[in-house]
Protein backbone atom coordinates (compact mmCIF):
# COMPACT_ATOMS: atom_id res chain seq x y z
CA UNK A 1 0.00 0.00 0.00
CA UNK A 2 1.30 3.46 -0.39
CA UNK A 3 1.06 4.70 3.05
CA UNK A 4 3.14 1.80 4.21
CA UNK A 5 6.13 2.50 1.57
CA UNK A 6 5.35 6.55 2.09
CA UNK A 7 6.24 5.62 5.89
CA UNK A 8 8.86 3.80 5.40
CA UNK A 9 10.14 6.48 3.62
CA UNK A 10 9.32 8.90 6.21
CA UNK A 11 10.93 6.85 8.90
CA UNK A 12 13.88 6.36 6.89
CA UNK A 13 14.40 10.38 7.03
CA UNK A 14 13.89 10.68 10.97
CA UNK A 15 16.52 8.49 11.23
CA UNK A 16 18.86 10.66 9.56
CA UNK A 17 17.88 13.34 11.82
CA UNK A 18 18.29 11.13 14.83
CA UNK A 19 22.19 10.03 13.92
CA UNK A 20 23.02 13.47 12.45
CA UNK A 21 22.34 14.95 16.17
CA UNK A 22 24.92 12.01 17.18
CA UNK A 23 27.41 13.29 14.81
CA UNK A 24 26.98 16.72 16.29
CA UNK A 25 27.37 15.65 19.56
CA UNK A 26 30.72 14.34 18.62
CA UNK A 27 32.16 17.38 17.48
CA UNK A 28 31.59 18.58 20.81
CA UNK A 29 28.46 20.51 22.11
CA UNK A 30 27.54 21.74 25.78
CA UNK A 31 26.42 18.86 26.45
CA UNK A 32 29.08 17.22 25.17
CA UNK A 33 32.09 18.81 25.81
CA UNK A 34 34.72 15.62 25.37
CA UNK A 35 33.78 15.49 21.63
CA UNK A 36 36.13 15.26 19.41
CA UNK A 37 37.08 18.73 17.92
CA UNK A 38 36.55 20.51 21.03
CA UNK A 39 38.87 17.98 22.80
CA UNK A 40 41.51 19.03 19.71
CA UNK A 41 41.26 22.41 20.17
CA UNK A 42 41.34 22.35 24.30
CA UNK A 43 44.38 20.52 23.87
CA UNK A 44 46.39 22.64 21.58
CA UNK A 45 45.44 25.61 23.39
CA UNK A 46 46.96 24.45 26.73
CA UNK A 47 49.49 23.03 24.70
CA UNK A 48 50.24 26.57 23.22
CA UNK A 49 49.50 28.57 26.55
CA UNK A 50 52.60 26.70 28.18
CA UNK A 51 54.47 27.66 24.84
CA UNK A 52 53.83 31.15 25.09
CA UNK A 53 54.51 31.19 29.36
CA UNK A 54 57.72 30.03 28.25
CA UNK A 55 59.17 32.63 25.70
CA UNK A 56 62.07 30.59 24.81
CA UNK A 57 63.92 31.34 21.42
CA UNK A 58 61.96 28.48 19.53
CA UNK A 59 58.59 29.41 20.60
CA UNK A 60 57.58 29.67 16.95
CA UNK A 61 58.54 26.29 16.03
CA UNK A 62 57.41 24.65 19.15
CA UNK A 63 54.12 26.69 19.03
CA UNK A 64 53.97 25.97 14.95
CA UNK A 65 54.56 22.41 16.10
CA UNK A 66 51.52 22.23 18.27
CA UNK A 67 48.88 24.17 15.86
CA UNK A 68 49.99 21.42 13.34
CA UNK A 69 49.10 18.91 15.26
CA UNK A 70 45.62 20.09 16.08
CA UNK A 71 45.16 20.64 11.84
CA UNK A 72 45.67 17.12 11.23
CA UNK A 73 43.32 16.28 13.94
CA UNK A 74 40.69 17.83 12.93
CA UNK A 75 41.41 17.00 9.38
CA UNK A 76 41.17 13.40 10.06
CA UNK A 77 38.05 13.84 12.55
CA UNK A 78 36.20 15.70 9.73
CA UNK A 79 36.94 13.14 6.69
CA UNK A 80 35.46 10.91 9.00
CA UNK A 81 32.84 12.06 9.97
CA UNK A 82 31.94 13.16 6.51
CA UNK A 83 32.35 9.76 5.47
CA UNK A 84 29.94 8.48 8.69
CA UNK A 85 27.37 11.33 6.95
CA UNK A 86 27.67 10.12 3.69
CA UNK A 87 26.35 6.47 4.49
CA UNK A 88 23.74 7.84 6.61
CA UNK A 89 22.90 9.46 3.69
CA UNK A 90 23.10 6.52 1.01
CA UNK A 91 21.47 3.96 3.76
CA UNK A 92 18.53 6.36 3.40
CA UNK A 93 17.97 6.46 0.45
CA UNK A 94 18.75 2.51 -0.35
CA UNK A 95 15.86 2.08 2.33
CA UNK A 96 13.20 4.24 0.39
CA UNK A 97 14.14 3.49 -3.22
CA UNK A 98 13.73 -0.37 -2.37
CA UNK A 99 10.33 0.40 -0.17
CA UNK A 100 9.00 2.38 -3.89
CA UNK A 101 10.27 -0.93 -5.61
CA UNK A 102 13.44 -0.30 -6.47
CA UNK A 103 16.19 -2.25 -8.04
CA UNK A 104 19.39 -3.07 -6.00
CA UNK A 105 21.78 -1.53 -8.99
CA UNK A 106 25.46 0.19 -8.27
CA UNK A 107 25.19 2.73 -6.41
CA UNK A 108 26.39 5.97 -7.62
CA UNK A 109 29.88 7.40 -5.98
CA UNK A 110 29.68 10.44 -3.75
CA UNK A 111 33.16 10.95 -3.08
CA UNK A 112 33.88 13.97 -5.01
CA UNK A 113 30.70 15.98 -2.66
CA UNK A 114 32.53 14.40 0.14
CA UNK A 115 35.80 15.89 -0.57
CA UNK A 116 34.53 19.77 -1.63
CA UNK A 117 32.90 19.75 2.08
CA UNK A 118 35.76 18.44 4.23
CA UNK A 119 37.85 21.11 1.78
CA UNK A 120 34.97 23.72 3.20
CA UNK A 121 34.85 22.57 6.84
CA UNK A 122 38.56 23.18 6.64
CA UNK A 123 38.91 26.73 5.17
CA UNK A 124 37.70 28.52 9.37
CA UNK A 125 40.44 25.91 11.03
CA UNK A 126 43.20 26.68 8.21
CA UNK A 127 42.73 30.46 8.78
CA UNK A 128 42.75 30.32 12.75
CA UNK A 129 46.13 28.81 12.29
CA UNK A 130 47.37 31.25 10.27
CA UNK A 131 46.29 33.80 12.64
CA UNK A 132 47.84 31.58 15.45
CA UNK A 133 51.24 31.32 13.54
CA UNK A 134 51.39 35.03 12.23
CA UNK A 135 51.08 35.51 16.34
CA UNK A 136 53.47 33.44 17.31
CA UNK A 137 55.94 35.16 14.95
CA UNK A 138 55.05 38.26 16.43
CA UNK A 139 55.10 37.71 20.24
CA UNK A 140 51.57 38.60 21.02
CA UNK A 141 49.99 37.91 24.24
CA UNK A 142 48.89 34.59 24.62
CA UNK A 143 45.07 36.02 25.43
CA UNK A 144 45.20 36.93 22.11
CA UNK A 145 45.86 33.40 20.45
CA UNK A 146 44.52 31.16 23.22
CA UNK A 147 41.71 33.84 24.60
CA UNK A 148 41.31 34.17 28.51
CA UNK A 149 37.84 33.14 30.74
CA UNK A 150 36.14 35.87 29.03
CA UNK A 151 37.42 36.41 25.38
CA UNK A 152 37.63 33.82 23.01
CA UNK A 153 41.33 33.72 20.99
CA UNK A 154 42.04 33.02 17.83
CA UNK A 155 41.28 29.46 18.23
CA UNK A 156 37.92 28.99 18.39
CA UNK A 157 36.44 25.58 18.54
CA UNK A 158 32.65 27.07 18.28
CA UNK A 159 33.28 28.32 15.00
CA UNK A 160 34.63 25.08 13.32
CA UNK A 161 32.19 22.93 15.07
CA UNK A 162 29.53 24.96 13.42
CA UNK A 163 30.71 24.80 10.38
CA UNK A 164 31.47 21.36 10.99
CA UNK A 165 27.61 20.30 11.78
CA UNK A 166 26.73 22.08 8.49
CA UNK A 167 28.81 20.30 6.38
CA UNK A 168 27.97 16.72 7.65
CA UNK A 169 24.29 17.45 6.66
CA UNK A 170 24.98 18.61 3.57
CA UNK A 171 27.42 15.52 3.15
CA UNK A 172 24.36 13.12 4.26
CA UNK A 173 21.98 15.25 1.43
CA UNK A 174 24.29 15.21 -0.87
CA UNK A 175 24.91 11.19 -0.59
CA UNK A 176 21.29 10.78 -0.69
CA UNK A 177 20.96 12.86 -3.82
CA UNK A 178 23.43 10.77 -5.47
CA UNK A 179 21.86 7.19 -4.91
CA UNK A 180 18.38 9.29 -5.79
CA UNK A 181 19.77 10.84 -9.05
CA UNK A 182 21.05 7.53 -10.21
CA UNK A 183 18.52 5.00 -9.78
CA UNK A 184 15.13 7.16 -9.85
CA UNK A 185 14.43 6.98 -13.14
CA UNK A 186 14.09 3.01 -13.16
CA UNK A 187 11.06 3.44 -10.49
CA UNK A 188 9.14 3.99 -13.23
CA UNK A 189 7.36 6.99 -11.94
CA UNK A 190 7.77 10.69 -10.50
CA UNK A 191 8.47 11.99 -7.42
CA UNK A 192 8.65 14.72 -4.73
CA UNK A 193 10.38 15.71 -1.78
CA UNK A 194 8.79 16.08 1.35
CA UNK A 195 10.48 17.66 4.50
CA UNK A 196 11.26 15.38 7.50
CA UNK A 197 12.49 17.39 10.41
CA UNK A 198 13.51 15.81 13.57
CA UNK A 199 10.71 16.76 16.08
CA UNK A 200 11.97 16.91 19.63
CA UNK A 201 12.68 19.77 22.27
CA UNK A 202 15.53 21.14 19.81
CA UNK A 203 13.61 21.23 16.50
CA UNK A 204 13.31 24.78 15.48
CA UNK A 205 10.59 27.08 14.49
CA UNK A 206 11.77 27.08 10.78
CA UNK A 207 11.91 22.86 10.47
CA UNK A 208 8.00 22.84 12.38
CA UNK A 209 7.26 25.08 9.93
CA UNK A 210 8.26 22.96 6.97
CA UNK A 211 7.41 19.85 8.44
CA UNK A 212 5.72 17.69 6.12
CA UNK A 213 5.81 20.39 2.93
CA UNK A 214 5.98 18.64 -0.31
CA UNK A 215 7.78 19.98 -3.38
CA UNK A 216 9.13 18.72 -6.36
CA UNK A 217 12.56 17.11 -7.34
CA UNK A 218 14.15 20.28 -8.41
CA UNK A 219 11.85 22.81 -6.12
CA UNK A 220 13.01 25.03 -3.69
CA UNK A 221 10.74 24.54 0.02
CA UNK A 222 9.31 27.61 1.52
CA UNK A 223 10.30 28.83 4.77
CA UNK A 224 8.48 31.01 6.86
CA UNK A 225 9.85 30.00 10.64
CA UNK A 226 12.98 31.27 12.25
CA UNK A 227 16.06 30.97 12.62
CA UNK A 228 16.17 30.78 8.78
CA UNK A 229 19.03 31.09 6.38
CA UNK A 230 17.09 32.22 3.38
CA UNK A 231 13.19 32.52 2.66
CA UNK A 232 13.48 29.67 0.22
CA UNK A 233 16.34 26.66 -0.25
CA UNK A 234 16.22 23.44 -2.12
CA UNK A 235 18.02 21.55 0.22
CA UNK A 236 18.54 21.39 3.76
CA UNK A 237 20.14 22.32 6.05
CA UNK A 238 17.70 25.54 6.54
CA UNK A 239 19.44 26.87 9.25
CA UNK A 240 22.69 26.28 11.95
CA UNK A 241 22.58 23.16 13.41
CA UNK A 242 19.98 22.01 11.45
CA UNK A 243 18.71 18.14 11.60
CA UNK A 244 16.33 17.98 8.92
CA UNK A 245 16.05 15.37 6.04
CA UNK A 246 13.89 14.86 2.61
CA UNK A 247 12.59 11.51 1.82
CA UNK A 248 10.95 10.91 -1.62
CA UNK A 249 6.78 11.00 -1.48
CA UNK A 250 4.80 10.26 -4.40
CA UNK A 251 3.16 13.66 -5.94
CA UNK A 252 -0.40 11.91 -5.13
CA UNK A 253 0.70 11.19 -1.87
CA UNK A 254 1.79 14.96 -0.63
CA UNK A 255 -2.05 14.98 1.53
CA UNK A 256 -2.12 12.10 2.66
CA UNK A 257 -3.24 10.78 5.81
CA UNK A 258 0.36 10.25 6.95
CA UNK A 259 1.35 14.07 5.57
CA UNK A 260 -1.43 15.46 7.59
CA UNK A 261 -0.37 13.58 10.76
CA UNK A 262 2.95 14.94 10.17
CA UNK A 263 2.00 18.73 9.77
CA UNK A 264 -0.56 18.36 12.36
CA UNK A 265 2.23 16.87 14.86
CA UNK A 266 3.90 20.39 14.08
CA UNK A 267 1.46 22.39 14.55
CA UNK A 268 0.10 20.87 17.73
CA UNK A 269 4.26 21.03 19.07
CA UNK A 270 4.01 24.69 17.93
CA UNK A 271 0.97 25.51 19.85
CA UNK A 272 2.22 23.76 23.13
CA UNK A 273 5.88 26.32 23.03
CA UNK A 274 3.63 29.64 22.37
CA UNK A 275 1.37 28.57 25.47
CA UNK A 276 4.54 27.62 27.62
CA UNK A 277 5.94 30.61 26.06
CA UNK A 278 2.70 32.96 27.22
CA UNK A 279 2.67 31.01 30.71
CA UNK A 280 6.27 32.02 31.83
CA UNK A 281 5.90 35.62 30.52
CA UNK A 282 2.48 35.97 32.52
CA UNK A 283 4.79 34.99 35.76
CA UNK A 284 7.96 37.19 35.00
CA UNK A 285 5.62 40.21 34.56
CA UNK A 286 3.69 39.28 37.60
CA UNK A 287 7.77 39.08 39.80
CA UNK A 288 8.66 42.41 38.39
CA UNK A 289 5.27 43.76 39.41
CA UNK A 290 5.84 42.40 42.92
CA UNK A 291 9.27 44.09 43.00
CA UNK A 292 11.08 40.72 42.62
CA UNK A 293 13.68 39.20 40.31
CA UNK A 294 12.32 37.82 37.47
CA UNK A 295 14.26 33.93 37.66
CA UNK A 296 13.98 30.79 39.38
CA UNK A 297 16.39 31.25 42.09
CA UNK A 298 15.14 31.49 45.60
CA UNK A 299 16.11 34.38 47.32
CA UNK A 300 16.36 35.22 51.42
CA UNK A 301 13.39 36.72 52.04
CA UNK A 302 11.07 35.26 49.43
CA UNK A 303 7.52 35.30 50.35
CA UNK A 304 5.56 31.94 49.95
CA UNK A 305 3.34 33.88 47.21
CA UNK A 306 7.16 34.62 45.50
CA UNK A 307 8.11 31.17 46.32
CA UNK A 308 5.11 29.75 44.68
CA UNK A 309 6.21 32.25 41.23
CA UNK A 310 9.42 30.98 41.44
CA UNK A 311 8.30 27.33 40.98
CA UNK A 312 5.56 28.10 38.18
CA UNK A 313 8.17 29.35 36.35
CA UNK A 314 10.42 26.54 36.75
CA UNK A 315 8.02 24.27 35.49
CA UNK A 316 7.12 25.98 32.36
CA UNK A 317 10.79 26.19 31.56
CA UNK A 318 11.34 22.70 32.14
CA UNK A 319 8.30 22.22 30.03
CA UNK A 320 9.21 24.39 27.35
CA UNK A 321 12.49 22.77 26.87
CA UNK A 322 11.78 18.79 27.69
CA UNK A 323 7.99 17.61 27.86
CA UNK A 324 6.31 19.58 25.27
CA UNK A 325 6.98 17.80 22.01
CA UNK A 326 5.58 14.70 19.99
CA UNK A 327 7.68 12.22 18.82
CA UNK A 328 6.44 12.01 15.49
CA UNK A 329 3.28 11.24 13.42
CA UNK A 330 4.72 7.90 12.28
CA UNK A 331 5.67 6.27 15.49
CA UNK A 332 2.03 6.84 16.49
CA UNK A 333 0.03 5.05 13.56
Amino acid sequence: MAIAEHRQAVRAAERTGRELRVLFGRLGTTEHPRGAVLSAYRNARGALRDVLRRRSRMMAVEGTQVLAGLRETVDSVAMGMLLQAGQIGAEQAQVELEAYGGDHGVWSPYVGEIQAAHAAWMGPVDAQIAGARAALMMGWDEAMVTGDEERVGLLNPAVVVREGARWLAIAALAAWLAQVDARQERLGTPFDRQAIAAIDERTTDCCLRVHGQVVGLRADFLLTGTPRFADKLRDPPFHWWCRTSVCLVRPEDADDQLSQAMREAARAELAARAEAQRHIEEIKAELARVGAAQDVRARKGDSPYITGLRNDLRMWRARERVEIHPASATSRR
